[in-house]
């Protein structure tokens, strides 16, 4: 009877580390945003939702996946990270990672309710950069791994992309995130199953080889560097960290 008990204990433990959440905000722009979140190694990002283009973590790697036409196309971003490596400029040193120490939480002793989610209200100040912006953050458990996910998402991208190892601009130590200012709100979570197929790439999609496609792009000489503006060579630096 007791084997029995834990089994089914097991079971449910694996139902529900395994449950699909997905929340979706509105950002600035008008665009919209979806992340959904099965568990570490099953998490995708919708851009636009609807207009069929989506980031996948899948299998440890990290896809940019669209339709061209009708046929699905994705491309793996750690690519990208090689071909930035042989530009033909000097490397700058990897940004510093963004933690609490780097920004002044202040309560303001309000909470504001977000798409049906309760959140304490902060003031905050970033310190590398002086910027300051009222937020509002929720301890709940589906807040809390879906921005999880989204941190964890934006990292291996960033990395993958040769951009170096930048954090997102909020730590998560302090919960998930349901508002910052009017530029980014949760509109809704969903908890509905998204299918096997949802986390997976999709069935016949090709994937595009990026090493290939940019080998037949003629790099830039000594000489052409010269002349590039300033404010685009500090980019393509950054992008090299």
């Amino acid at each position: 009877m007791k084997a029995k008990l834990f089994f089914i204990a097991l079971a449910m433990v694996s139902t529900q580390a395994l449950a699909d959440i997905t929340a979706n905000y509105k950002a600035s722009g008008g665009h919209n945003m979806a992340i959904s979140y099965r568990d570490d190694s099953h998490i995708r990002l919708n851009i636009d939702s609807g207009k069929g283009t989506y980031v996948l973590l899948a299998e440890g790697n990290i896809y940019m996946v669209n339709k061209d036409g009708n046929q699905w196309v994705a491309t793996d971003l750690s690519q990208m990270k090689q071909f930035m490596a042989n530009m033909p400029f000097g490397k700058t040193p990897a940004a510093k990672e963004k933690s609490d120490s780097d920004f002044e939480f202040v309560d303001t002793g309000r909470t504001e309710t977000v798409a049906g989610y309760d959140g304490k209200v902060y003031e905050i100040l970033d310190k590398t950069n002086g910027k300051k912006y009222e937020t509002v953050l929720s301890g709940h458990e589906d807040i809390a791994n879906l921005y999880r996910a989204l941190i964890s998402l934006s990292k291996q991208m960033v990395n993958d992309m040769g951009l170096g190892n930048k954090m997102p601009e909020l730590p998560s130590s302090k919960g998930g995130l349901l508002r910052q200012g009017n530029d980014f709100v949760l509109t809704g979570v969903d908890k509905g199953d998204k299918g096997e197929g949802y986390f997976q790439l999709p069935a016949g999609v090709v994937m595009r080889d990026f090493g290939a496609m940019m080998g037949s792009i003629p790099m830039p000489t000594a000489e052409d560097m010269k002349n590039i503006d300033p404010r685009a060579l500090e980019m393509m630096k950054k992008m090299q960290r």
